[in-house]
Parts: structure tokens; sequence; C-alpha cells
């Protein structure tokens, strides 16, 4: 996870089939540490505790996960954090 630390992305996307307690982890880890935005990839009822930028279920088709990545990158660049 220090790989985040010394590159540059855009987003992180966490898929639907980790536990409960490691997307958590992740989640916070992208968030709080490497400070880019978190699509979550969903499969139902996901907990209010995941406060990722975007969610996306996982029945959603692959252009609807494009545009759901797009989206949030482009929120971060436009975010005066981004210039940073």
């Amino acid at each position: 996870m220090m790989v985040c630390l010394q590159s540059d992305f855009d987003l992180a996307l966490v898929g639907h089939q980790l536990s409960s307690r490691d997307k958590q982890r992740l989640v916070r880890h992208f968030r709080e540490k490497c400070r880019i935005p978190v699509l979550l990839v969903t499969d139902g009822p996901f907990l209010t505790t995941l406060r990722a930028d975007a969610y996306v279920p996982v029945q959603s088709s692959i252009s609807a996960l494009v545009k759901a990545a797009q989206e949030v990158a482009e929120r971060k660049s436009s975010t005066p954090a981004a210039s940073d």
C-alpha cells in the first residue's frame, strides 16, 4: 500500500469481493494517507463507515464504471488540493 505514496494516482478502485474489514482498511488508507479519491464497487448494502467518493454496483456495465471513475478523477483535478 506504500506505492500510492511514491506515485501519482488519480483514484483507487476498491472491489466488492474483499472482506468488509479489508475494504474499510483500504478506503481509510487511500483517503487519509494517500489522499486520493476512492471508487467502491458494491455488491449490496454497503457499510456507512465506508466513506468512498463514489459507489458503483457490481452489476453495472463497464461503461458505467468508467464513467464513475472519470467523474471522480475530474472532481479530484478540479479541487485546490490537487494542485499541491
